[in-house]
Protein backbone atom coordinates (compact mmCIF):
# COMPACT_ATOMS: atom_id res chain seq x y z
CA UNK A 1 0.00 0.00 0.00
CA UNK A 2 2.92 2.35 0.51
CA UNK A 3 3.53 2.50 -3.26
CA UNK A 4 -0.13 3.36 -3.78
CA UNK A 5 0.07 6.14 -1.19
CA UNK A 6 3.12 7.61 -2.89
CA UNK A 7 1.37 7.57 -6.28
CA UNK A 8 -1.77 9.15 -4.85
CA UNK A 9 0.25 11.84 -3.11
CA UNK A 10 2.18 12.63 -6.29
CA UNK A 11 -1.15 13.10 -8.02
CA UNK A 12 -2.64 15.20 -5.19
CA UNK A 13 -5.39 12.72 -4.47
CA UNK A 14 -4.78 11.96 -0.80
CA UNK A 15 -2.89 13.51 2.11
CA UNK A 16 -0.19 11.20 3.53
CA UNK A 17 -1.39 11.28 7.15
CA UNK A 18 -4.94 10.27 6.27
CA UNK A 19 -3.84 7.42 4.04
CA UNK A 20 -1.34 6.06 6.53
CA UNK A 21 -3.88 6.21 9.32
CA UNK A 22 -6.31 4.17 7.24
CA UNK A 23 -3.97 1.24 6.70
CA UNK A 24 -1.34 1.23 9.41
CA UNK A 25 -1.40 0.66 13.15
CA UNK A 26 -3.91 -1.03 15.40
CA UNK A 27 -7.33 -2.27 14.41
CA UNK A 28 -9.96 0.30 15.47
CA UNK A 29 -12.62 -0.74 17.98
CA UNK A 30 -15.36 1.52 16.59
CA UNK A 31 -16.43 2.83 13.20
CA UNK A 32 -14.35 5.73 11.92
CA UNK A 33 -15.09 8.21 9.16
CA UNK A 34 -13.13 7.88 5.93
CA UNK A 35 -10.75 10.68 4.90
CA UNK A 36 -12.29 13.72 3.21
CA UNK A 37 -13.11 12.99 -0.46
CA UNK A 38 -13.37 9.24 0.24
CA UNK A 39 -16.35 7.00 0.81
CA UNK A 40 -16.35 4.01 3.14
CA UNK A 41 -18.10 0.75 2.29
CA UNK A 42 -18.64 -1.52 5.28
CA UNK A 43 -19.38 -5.10 4.24
CA UNK A 44 -21.10 -7.69 6.41
CA UNK A 45 -21.83 -11.37 5.88
CA UNK A 46 -23.52 -14.25 7.66
CA UNK A 47 -24.27 -17.93 7.14
CA UNK A 48 -27.24 -19.79 8.53
CA UNK A 49 -25.56 -22.75 10.21
CA UNK A 50 -28.51 -25.03 9.48
CA UNK A 51 -28.66 -24.36 5.74
CA UNK A 52 -26.63 -23.20 2.79
CA UNK A 53 -28.10 -19.69 2.70
CA UNK A 54 -25.76 -16.76 3.27
CA UNK A 55 -26.62 -13.13 3.86
CA UNK A 56 -24.60 -10.12 2.76
CA UNK A 57 -24.93 -6.39 3.18
CA UNK A 58 -22.99 -3.22 2.46
CA UNK A 59 -23.35 0.32 3.74
CA UNK A 60 -21.70 3.32 2.04
CA UNK A 61 -21.02 6.46 4.08
CA UNK A 62 -19.36 9.74 3.26
CA UNK A 63 -16.64 11.57 5.19
CA UNK A 64 -19.26 13.05 7.55
CA UNK A 65 -20.57 9.58 8.39
CA UNK A 66 -23.83 10.06 6.48
CA UNK A 67 -25.19 6.85 4.94
CA UNK A 68 -25.52 7.39 1.20
CA UNK A 69 -26.53 3.89 0.05
CA UNK A 70 -26.97 0.41 1.42
CA UNK A 71 -27.95 -2.99 0.12
CA UNK A 72 -28.53 -6.57 1.21
CA UNK A 73 -28.89 -9.89 -0.55
CA UNK A 74 -28.92 -13.65 -0.07
CA UNK A 75 -26.64 -16.24 -1.64
CA UNK A 76 -27.75 -19.86 -2.11
CA UNK A 77 -25.67 -23.05 -2.06
CA UNK A 78 -22.93 -21.59 0.14
CA UNK A 79 -20.86 -24.32 1.76
CA UNK A 80 -18.87 -22.39 4.38
CA UNK A 81 -18.66 -19.12 6.24
CA UNK A 82 -15.39 -18.39 4.46
CA UNK A 83 -17.14 -18.75 1.09
CA UNK A 84 -19.93 -16.45 2.30
CA UNK A 85 -17.37 -13.85 3.37
CA UNK A 86 -15.55 -13.86 0.04
CA UNK A 87 -18.81 -13.75 -1.91
CA UNK A 88 -20.01 -10.76 0.14
CA UNK A 89 -16.79 -8.82 -0.41
CA UNK A 90 -16.83 -9.57 -4.15
CA UNK A 91 -20.48 -8.56 -4.45
CA UNK A 92 -19.83 -5.28 -2.62
CA UNK A 93 -16.84 -4.46 -4.83
CA UNK A 94 -18.92 -5.15 -7.95
CA UNK A 95 -21.71 -2.93 -6.62
CA UNK A 96 -19.32 -0.02 -6.04
CA UNK A 97 -18.07 -0.39 -9.59
CA UNK A 98 -21.60 -0.67 -11.02
CA UNK A 99 -22.63 2.43 -9.08
CA UNK A 100 -19.59 4.26 -10.46
CA UNK A 101 -18.37 5.13 -6.96
CA UNK A 102 -14.73 6.18 -6.80
CA UNK A 103 -12.24 6.43 -3.93
CA UNK A 104 -13.94 3.83 -1.76
CA UNK A 105 -12.34 2.37 1.36
CA UNK A 106 -13.67 -1.13 2.12
CA UNK A 107 -13.98 -2.38 5.69
CA UNK A 108 -14.72 -5.99 6.39
CA UNK A 109 -14.44 -7.78 9.72
CA UNK A 110 -15.19 -11.33 8.65
CA UNK A 111 -11.76 -12.47 7.43
CA UNK A 112 -9.85 -12.19 10.70
CA UNK A 113 -7.46 -14.95 9.66
CA UNK A 114 -5.98 -12.63 7.01
CA UNK A 115 -6.39 -9.34 8.85
CA UNK A 116 -2.78 -8.34 8.30
CA UNK A 117 -3.18 -8.66 4.54
CA UNK A 118 -3.41 -5.71 2.18
CA UNK A 119 -5.53 -5.59 -0.95
CA UNK A 120 -4.33 -3.37 -3.78
CA UNK A 121 -5.80 -2.60 -7.17
CA UNK A 122 -3.35 -3.14 -10.01
CA UNK A 123 -3.76 -3.08 -13.76
CA UNK A 124 -4.08 -6.42 -15.52
CA UNK A 125 -0.51 -6.08 -16.81
CA UNK A 126 0.67 -6.17 -13.18
CA UNK A 127 -1.33 -9.35 -12.58
CA UNK A 128 -0.36 -11.10 -15.80
CA UNK A 129 0.70 -14.52 -14.45
CA UNK A 130 -2.43 -15.07 -12.34
CA UNK A 131 -4.64 -13.87 -15.20
CA UNK A 132 -2.96 -16.24 -17.68
CA UNK A 133 -3.49 -19.19 -15.34
CA UNK A 134 -7.16 -18.19 -14.88
CA UNK A 135 -7.65 -17.91 -18.64
CA UNK A 136 -6.22 -21.42 -19.05
CA UNK A 137 -9.14 -22.73 -16.98
CA UNK A 138 -11.77 -21.39 -19.35
CA UNK A 139 -9.87 -21.47 -22.66
CA UNK A 140 -8.39 -24.95 -22.22
CA UNK A 141 -11.15 -26.41 -20.05
CA UNK A 142 -8.73 -27.15 -17.20
CA UNK A 143 -11.33 -27.58 -14.47
CA UNK A 144 -9.24 -29.53 -11.96
CA UNK A 145 -8.37 -27.39 -8.92
CA UNK A 146 -4.89 -27.63 -7.42
CA UNK A 147 -2.30 -25.96 -5.24
CA UNK A 148 1.32 -26.28 -6.35
CA UNK A 149 4.75 -24.98 -5.44
CA UNK A 150 6.47 -22.56 -7.82
CA UNK A 151 4.88 -21.35 -11.02
CA UNK A 152 3.60 -23.46 -13.90
CA UNK A 153 6.36 -24.61 -16.24
CA UNK A 154 4.59 -23.17 -19.27
CA UNK A 155 4.92 -19.67 -17.73
CA UNK A 156 8.52 -19.98 -16.47
CA UNK A 157 9.91 -17.51 -19.02
CA UNK A 158 7.25 -14.85 -18.28
CA UNK A 159 7.68 -15.32 -14.51
CA UNK A 160 11.44 -14.87 -14.90
CA UNK A 161 10.95 -11.73 -17.00
CA UNK A 162 8.63 -10.21 -14.39
CA UNK A 163 11.01 -11.06 -11.55
CA UNK A 164 13.99 -9.46 -13.27
CA UNK A 165 12.18 -6.31 -14.44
Amino acid sequence: MEDTAVWLNLHDNLPTEEYSAMFMGSVPEKWQKPPASFLKCNVGSSLDGGSTIAGAAWVVRDARGVVLLHSRRAFANVSSLHQANVMALHWAAEAMSDLKLKKVVFEFSALESIRDAKISYVTSSCNLIANLIAVSVTRDQRYQSYVARNGPAWLATKIGQEASA
